[in-house]
């Protein structure tokens, strides 16, 4: 099986400091591990190539040139606690499901898992045919995980 992870957050997957791409990585690993194909797309992050594999799991990062590519420096639920926020972070999440629908037109992936409500809901509003493959796991707050420990 063919499948891919959409992961439009603020934190890389691979080695990040966040719950949510923690979860990320541990499905996408495990998966691998039961002889799938397993990519996952997220941004391009700086330092990171574009394209690279850990564990038998193939990343591919979309160069953006909207919102940051620091992890935790744009925090979407930071962002839209003004107004000057909301309007760059629609954009750039919505830069992202743009970019992920043109890779999704070259390859054909049995499985699309997205996490985060702004792609999922560009992706199912622009592509109907994604609709079939698609599932949506809801993530209700992001815990950096570097926060938990004391110094």
């Amino acid at each position: 099986m063919n499948i891919l992870h959409v992961y439009d957050g603020h934190e890389k997957v691979h080695q990040g400091q966040g719950s949510l791409p923690r979860i990320i990585w541990n499905i996408a690993r495990r998966t691998a591990d039961r002889d799938h194909d397993v990519t996952i797309v997220e941004r391009q992050w700086a330092g990171l190539p574009s394209v690279s594999e850990h564990e038998d799991v193939r990343f591919r990062r979309l160069n953006l040139r909207t919102g940051s590519d620091d992890p935790w420096e744009q925090v979407p639920y930071e962002m839209v606690s003004n107004l000057s926020g909301l309007g760059p972070l629609i954009v750039d999440r919505t830069n992202f499901a743009i970019k992920t629908l043109r890779l999704l037109r070259n390859t054909d992936y049995d499985v699309i898992h997205v996490y985060l409500p702004f792609a999922a809901n560009v992706l199912t509003t622009v592509s109907h045919r994604l609709r079939q493959k698609m599932v949506y796991t809801a993530q209700l707050g992001e815990l950096r995980l570097n926060s938990l420990m004391t110094t």
